[in-house]
């Protein structure tokens, strides 16, 4: 969203509130548009809106993954078309112009989060079929490349922070070995190893907010058992175990809104569109459901300004974020499966919209936010391998 000025006296003032006159009546103007290149774009106005598409990723591709630092967004590593993974990496600043930062470690199928001023992006598969990587790409806020690892190489974990420590928990490496390992890396990249899950999973989805990290769900057993079960790390990694899911699933998505983390969609014998919601004392509630059965899909926050003027992106900031947007997705990994450009939207009272879309309908993507910005990159989007996407969808929310 851009911003609207007028001068007085010489100086650029910022517009907050418009009004047009209507048959003598002053009407305030709730939203104003401009044409850009063909495209709408809103310049005045609040709350969230669809802003419209960054620059391509360098790659077409799905899998990869995503998480900021600094001021930049970054898309990392991820499956392509032509039936390898690629170690390739792109940077959106808070203008939402693009870089290549130094490429990070073949892989898809990886985690990220992110630490204080370090993203982490951290193990995965290194060709179509294994490969498994231990390697932990840490990426600055100038987008330096630190190199770490990870105690066990795995692929399809999941990853959150809180306070001093991003954590890394679950994989599994070649469908039959899954683990409850959990690595724990705190600001200066010194690796740690706090207690394991109950059990070993992969394909879970992991979010943070101030009081803990949570892990949930999962795929584990010979690749037919589905988890239900969730385990939540506080700030000096002390484990809990918070009450069950609603339903046993993978392949679900995380992201946090105002004092909830939620877990939305997945599968196990079909897609489902639960949604749990953990408060700060790990008090689960049912928000309303996704509007459609998805797995697959790619979850982020937004409206979390903190510092606008020194950015850090630093999971598990106290302060809140306005909605959690689930996008995308998929109903089914059969040839005639639906491909969704729906986003669901809830706010700090999980109240969802559903008024909002992608530009194109896809799965296996990745989000993360920057500034007042949410972006959706990547994904497949049509039933063939041959065709990932490079697209990057922007939300915006302002006050």
């Amino acid at each position: 969203m851009g911003k609207l000025y007028v001068g007085v006296s010489g100086t650029a003032r910022k517009v907050k509130k418009l009004y047009v006159g209507v048959n003598g009546v002053a009407h305030k103007v709730k939203n104003f548009y401009v044409g850009v290149n063909g495209i709408a774009r809103k310049i005045f106005g609040g709350g969230l809106e669809y802003y419209g598409m960054a620059e391509n990723l360098t790659e077409k591709k799905k899998n990869l993954s995503a998480t900021s630092v600094g001021t930049y967004a970054l898309f990392s590593n991820g499956y392509l078309y032509s039936s390898y993974p690629t170690a390739s990496v792109d940077a959106y600043n808070m203008s939402l112009t693009k870089s290549t930062p130094e490429d990070s470690y073949v892989a898809w199928n990886n985690a990220a989060t992110t630490i204080q001023n370090y993203a982490l992006f951290g193990g995965g598969q290194g060709s179509s079929s294994g490969g498994y990587q231990d390697k932990v790409i840490a990426y600055n806020a100038s987008l330096t490349k630190t190199s770490k690892s990870l105690a066990l190489s795995r692929a399809y974990l999941a990853a959150a922070a809180l306070g001093s420590y991003a954590y890394f928990g679950g994989g599994s490496i070649s469908g039959r070995d899954y683990f409850n390992y959990v690595d724990a890396f705190n600001s200066s990249l010194t690796r740690s190893s706090p207690d394991g899950f109950t059990y070993g999973c992969s394909r879970l989805a992991a979010s943070g907010l101030s009081g803990y990290a949570i892990f949930a769900g999962g795929l584990s057993g010979t690749g037919s058992t589905y988890r239900a079960e969730t385990n939540a790390y506080n700030s000096t990694q002390t484990r809990y175990v918070p009450a069950n899911l609603s339903a046993a699933r993978t392949n679900l998505s995380a992201a946090n809104v105002g004092d909830y983390i939620l877990f939305g969609g997945g599968k196990n014998a079909n897609a489902l569109n639960n949604v749990d919601a953990y408060n700060r004392s790990l008090t689960k509630t049912t928000p309303t459901a996704l509007s459609a059965a998805r797995f697959d899909m790619a979850a982020s926050s937004i409206g979390d300004f903190r510092n606008m003027s020194m950015y850090t992106k630093a999971a598990g900031s106290t302060t809140l974020s306005k909605y959690a947007l689930f996008s995308g997705g998929r109903n089914s990994t059969s040839s005639n499966a639906t491909f969704y450009n729906t986003v669901d939207a809830y706010d700090t009272s999980l109240t969802r919209r559903i008024d909002l879309t992608l530009s194109v309908a896809r799965h296996s993507l990745a989000a993360t936010d920057i500034g007042n910005y949410a972006l959706f990159a990547g994904g497949q989007s049509v039933s063939t391998t041959s065709s990932p996407s490079d697209i990057v969808d922007i939300y915006e929310y302002e006050e």
